[in-house]
């Protein structure tokens, strides 16, 4: 096993839906003797019975899953929202243990699964580096050596003595990433952390991948939506669906299979949105509910035809001045552009809107394309705080004329497609 980096043999991870345990260890302990014996547990509400042993309240996670991930290897985890790639990293991480199966891990591992994973609250940021540090076995004479680089890398010097409870999300994204990407482990395990910061950040952050990688020899796991990214950065990738693993090669021909399970998602002319999975570096201050595509039987558009939707969302708390921002990507998950809405919407706490919007998408070429939504808000010192995002909320097909300008994404040039702003009707 000298050049394998993680060997993954038939591990499964099961959950039980609506069960988070007995409030005290007497409680736990009466359970489980009741359980043994086939008797009720004799704390569980009046009427309830003996229903919490009955099988089929079980959810598998993961099922049944094998892989090796070499040495130096640049690996993606692709899969859609719920397949299971949160859930494996926290397995390969040791933040849980599988249900069944077996993990072998060669080498140190630094992990960011979310924002501020690994750091203490009360703690400064350059508290915070010493104690990752501490954790990886390193000495404090090694940190010493790659302190300041660290710290200009995350581009937070200003803030770096700053409690870290202090920092916004992109702000612990920028110094977490640092921290992992320069610090002594051998497997680098990431999870969307590109889902936040801005453009020049993430990339420095895949130029810096990319090196540790390659160059350094260092052994990435990756799980992101974005296609552009998983194509520059890895050479395989892992597809995971409903928990299972689908494919296991290059990264290329994982792409064309993540594509072939997303392209049998009809673009339906109505999508729930309350029930999808947010983002964990989302604050959320609004729900959005629900998208109708006006006068559709399906989501799919012609020559010189506006998208009109109708979208439903619940606001969490008095939200003013806030706009709907949607960005556009083509089949394969890469932007092309994103669209801005003209004026603000205003909502109380817990009232129920419907806001209708019209998308001009006749610069597109002809395709499917799939859209992020969110409701967001500039926040005092310009940034943009998203109250509610949900990436691949919905999906159109547009068959338009050739001679559309055909917009292309370009790496380089984010932000420069900005589509015309949307209309509130």
């Amino acid at each position: 096993m000298n050049d394998i980096a993680i060997k993954i043999e038939n591990i499964s991870k099961e959950y039980r839906l609506g069960v988070i345990g007995a409030r005290t260890l007497k409680d736990e302990l009466q359970a489980m003797s009741a359980k043994f014996r086939g008797n009720e547990n004799p704390n569980s509400k009046i009427g309830t019975g003996c229903s919490e042993f009955k099988k089929g309240d079980f959810f598998k996670a993961l099922d049944d899953v094998s892989f090796e991930v070499k040495k130096g290897d640049a690996v993606a985890i692709i899969g859609a929202n719920g397949a299971g790639k949160s859930t494996l990293l926290k397995l390969i991480s040791r933040i849980t243990a599988p249900s069944a199966g077996k993990i072998c891990i060669n080498g140190k591992v630094s992990s960011m699964l979310e924002v501020g994973t690994g750091f203490h609250r009360e703690l400064t940021g350059r508290e915070n580096i010493y104690m990752n540090g501490a954790i990886l076995g390193m000495s404090r004479s090694d940190i010493n050596r790659r302190l300041d680089e660290i710290i200009e890398f995350s581009g937070i010097s200003q803030f770096i003595d700053t409690p870290v409870k202090r920092y916004s999300s992109g702000m612990f994204v920028r110094l977490a990433f640092s921290v992992a990407a320069h610090l002594n482990s051998d497997i680098l395990i990431l999870d969307e952390i590109l889902s936040v910061g801005d453009e020049s950040f993430k990339q420095s952050s895949l130029g810096k991948m990319d090196e540790i990688s390659k160059s350094q020899g260092k052994t990435i796991l990756y799980v992101s939506h974005n296609m552009s990214t998983v194509r520059r950065l890895c050479s395989k990738a892992i597809v995971l669906d409903k928990g299972r693993l689908i494919f296991d090669g290059r990264a290329s021909d994982g792409i064309e299979q993540y594509m072939s399970v997303c392209a049998s998602d009809s673009c339906a002319s109505s999508v729930e949105l309350e029930n999808n999975i947010r983002s964990k570096y989302l604050a959320q201050r609004a729900v959005m509910q629900k998208i109708e595509f006006e006068g559709k039987n399906a989501a799919k558009f012609s020559n010189d035809e506006k998208c009109i939707v109708a979208l439903k969302w619940r606001a969490l708390e008095n939200i003013e001045n806030a706009m709907v921002r949607i960005v556009i990507k083509t089949a394969d998950r890469n932007p092309v552009g994103m669209s801005i809405s003209d004026c603000a919407i205003h909502s109380r706490k817990d009232e129920q809107n419907t806001t209708r919007l019209a998308l001009d998408i006749s610069h597109l070429c002809q395709g499917k394309f799939f859209c992020d939504i969110s409701i967001s808000q500039k926040t005092s010192n310009g940034k943009i705080d998203n109250l509610d995002r949900v990436e691949n909320a919905f999906s159109f097909e547009y068959s338009g004329s050739t001679q559309a300008s055909g917009i292309l994404w370009q790496s380089s040039a984010w932000g420069s497609n900005v589509f015309d702003k949307i209309e509130i009707l």
